[in-house]
């Protein structure tokens, strides 16, 4: 199951409040939507079909997830051998805190230490029948054979629970930056800088309800949610608020309409500006990583 479910600081944290609010360098401006910012707030930057553009660009690399890191991690530790990284790697571990780290027989180099781990356990004290936990936690630099670098700091832990009728919740916290050049998926070969918290529940039939909260940097593109859900009022499109921060560091976030369940909603410009309706197609782009992360819950149902 691991094996299939997936400090370099990339970039600023999609979840620092701080970067929520307008810089206190200009106020009083027209904006682009014909509204008036508010003092210390410049005027938008983009329009709200600009804006809606960029949040839907942004999102070009796909959605961070624990699979990528957690796969890549456990690919490594199969090219390693007992004299390095060492024994413990064959339980997922690794413990190298020399600084000039090894190599393997596969030419492999290694540097860090951390540990992956996944279990199903028999719970029925709880209150449920079945219960799987996911951990992985590493902070170190593992290079491949053709000089191609993989970056990690952080740590992922998923926790699932089950009741005698399948029904069951998850929760499932991602925190770190991880970055990859060779790996298949594009947010793991750009780099990434995450604080993503997610909870879903599902029931017998298979219906369910996915959340995200907080969010990623990949290069200059941040990304951050609030109350997003997948799979409720909306089915396969988006509900809550999706936020987009531009070059200068101001966020627009979109507040997606659930009486339309179209794409679109409100647009909000540093939190203080209105700047009407803007609608995005980006439900796709969530839809993937989130069915990955239902996936031992529906494995385990």
């Amino acid at each position: 199951m691991l094996a299939l479910l997936p400090v370099l600081a990339c970039a600023p944290s999609a979840s620092d409040g701080a970067q929520r609010l307008g810089s206190a360098d200009a106020g009083g401006d027209e904006d682009t939507a014909g509204t008036t910012a508010s003092p210390h707030v410049p005027a938008p930057g983009y329009t709200a079909d600009e804006a809606a553009a960029a949040m839907t660009e942004a999102l070009r690399y796909g959605i961070p997830t624990p699979a990528a890191p957690i796969a890549t991690w456990l690919e490594f530790m199969a090219l390693g051998d007992d004299a390095c990284p060492g024994a413990s790697r064959t339980l997922g571990g690794m413990e190298v805190v020399s600084v000039k780290g090894c190599v393997s027989y596969s030419g492999v180099w290694y540097q860090g230490v951390g540990a992956a781990w996944s279990e199903w356990l028999d719970t029925p004290s709880t209150g449920f029948i079945r219960s799987y936990s996911m951990v992985f936690s590493a902070d170190g630099t593992i290079v491949d054979a053709s000089s191609q670098a993989f970056e990690f700091g952080g740590t992922i832990e998923l926790l699932a629970d089950f009741d005698s009728d399948d029904r069951g919740s998850l929760t499932a916290e991602i925190q770190g930056s991880y970055a990859y050049p060779g790996a298949d998926e594009p947010w793991l070969a750009a780099g990434a800088s995450l604080a993503q918290y997610w909870t879903a529940t599902i029931e017998a039939d298979g219906a369910y309800l996915l959340g995200m909260e907080g969010g990623f940097s990949i290069g200059t593109e941040t990304i951050d949610a609030s109350g997003l859900t997948l799979g409720g009022a909306c089915g396969s499109e988006l509900a809550g608020t999706l936020g987009f921060r531009d070059t200068d560091g101001y966020w627009y976030d979109l507040s997606f309409d659930t009486s339309t369940c179209d794409g679109c909603g409100e647009l909000t410009f540093a939190n203080t500006v209105a700047m009407g309706r803007a609608c995005v197609s980006v439900a796709s782009a969530f839809a993937g990583p989130f069915a990955e992360v239902l996936a031992p819950m529906q494995d385990g149902g």
